[in-house]
């Protein structure tokens, strides 16, 4: 396999652009795995969907419908792969249940993980290894930073907090009697 990540990641960014079956397969070549529809159908859809997350079970979703054939253990197998050769990385839910994966397109990103739905989304720092080398000094080199911020997202805030007027509404219109 090519030492240069960024050259699989720009494989990647063309296959999931072009959907050229030629690309595809040189990728999965390229990536020291054997090629097969489902390990090249599971690799399209990854690059198709750059910066989602995913856990193998949704992939497996996904594709079944598309490859019968397709086994649980073909979409964690290919999944693992990708994970050993630094093209996915993985991020535990809250809740500690499920594995997502995702791209790792770039070297700096933090993750927001919420804590009531266990959705997982991505926020792009780009500046932080600029900050760090103002805190730590030249002679620091970072290859990679991850930070994971855990709280409520957006959604889960808006439906609390309309959960929250609906209770103290129900609360106002009550006649209480002593």
């Amino acid at each position: 396999m090519n030492d240069n990540i960024i050259d699989v990641h720009s494989a990647l960014e063309k296959v999931g652009i072009t959907n050229d079956p030629v690309l595809l397969k040189n990728l999965t070549s390229e990536l020291g795995m054997k090629a097969s529809h489902s390990r090249n159908r599971i690799i399209l859809y990854i690059a198709s969907n750059p910066k989602e997350y995913f856990t193998a079970k949704e992939v497996y979703n996904k594709l079944i419908k598309e490859i019968p054939s397709l086994s649980k253990a073909t979409v964690y197998n290919t999944l693992n792969i990708l994970k050993e050769r630094n093209i996915l990385k993985d991020i535990k839910t809250t809740d500690q249940k499920e594995t997502k994966f995702y791209l790792s397109l770039a070297s700096t990103i933090a993750h927001f993980k919420c804590n009531k739905c266990n959705q997982v989304h991505p926020i792009q720092l780009d500046d932080i290894k600029d900050i760090l080398k103002d805190k730590l000094g030249e002679n620091w080199e970072t290859k990679s930073i991850e930070i994971i911020y855990s709280g409520h997202c957006n959604n889960c805030y808006k439906k609390d907090s309309q959960d929250a007027q609906n209770n103290n509404n129900v609360l106002d219109n009550k006649e209480i009697t002593i």
